[in-house]
């Protein structure tokens, strides 16, 4: 988008100066830069324009489409929460300024900004005992995370239909299974703030019960 400017002069009448030359308003060398705050937040920073009064921020899951707007800012950044840890966000910035007749103009999008959300820890610190016809996890932290997710089955193939339970204690017992037979488990933490976050799945492991 193309604008240009001019002075007024008021005294009793108004008068007016020559028109600047054309300028183009947009935002020029967006590099991926931002600040990770938490999980499931970003803030997002991009050079500041001269003349703008605002900014539009879009964003999107995908480099090349899906983009929507998300807010109007007075400065050059913008504090996105509520995402989903680990995963890449691209968000792209409209500056908006105001012509001579104090109509507002927004100008044209400026490169992508390509930004990770900080992706959660693995599980490494969870203990598996076998007991008669149980068995029990423990673990020494959660790493400030919701909760721990564990998921149990009795095979480890493609059509394996696993258990779930989702624990914010430090221990678990899963009784009443079947004596002197094998199961295979994998954890991984979970992390609720705004959104619903995973972490990566421990190797699937198997133990014996009693």
């Amino acid at each position: 988008m193309y604008y240009k400017y001019r002075y007024i002069h008021t005294n009793g009448s108004t008068s007016y100066g020559p028109f600047s030359t054309v300028k183009s308003l947009t935002i020029q060398e967006l590099t991926d830069s931002a600040a990770l705050d938490a999980y499931t937040e970003l803030t997002v920073a991009f050079p500041e324009v001269a003349t703008a009064t605002g900014y539009q921020v879009f964003r999107s899951t995908k480099k090349n489409k899906g983009y929507k707007k998300l807010a109007t800012v007075a400065t050059n950044s913008y504090y996105d929460t509520c995402l989903i840890a680990g995963n890449t966000y691209y968000y792209k910035i409209k500056p908006l300024t105001v012509d001579t007749t104090g109509k507002s103009v927004v100008g044209k999008f400026g490169e992508v900004i390509t930004l990770k959300a900080k992706a959660l820890p693995e599980v490494d610190d969870v203990s598996v005992e076998a007991k008669t016809k149980a068995l029990e996890f423990k673990w020494s932290n959660r790493n400030d995370m919701s909760a721990v997710q564990i998921y149990i089955a009795t095979s480890d193939n493609k059509k394996t239909k696993w258990s779930k339970y989702v624990l914010s204690s430090d221990s678990f017992t899963l009784d009443k299974l079947t004596a002197n037979k094998k199961y295979y488990y994998k954890v991984r933490y979970i992390y609720f703030y705004g959104s619903t976050s995973y972490s990566v799945f421990t190797p699937v492991k198997n133990i014996t019960t009693k």
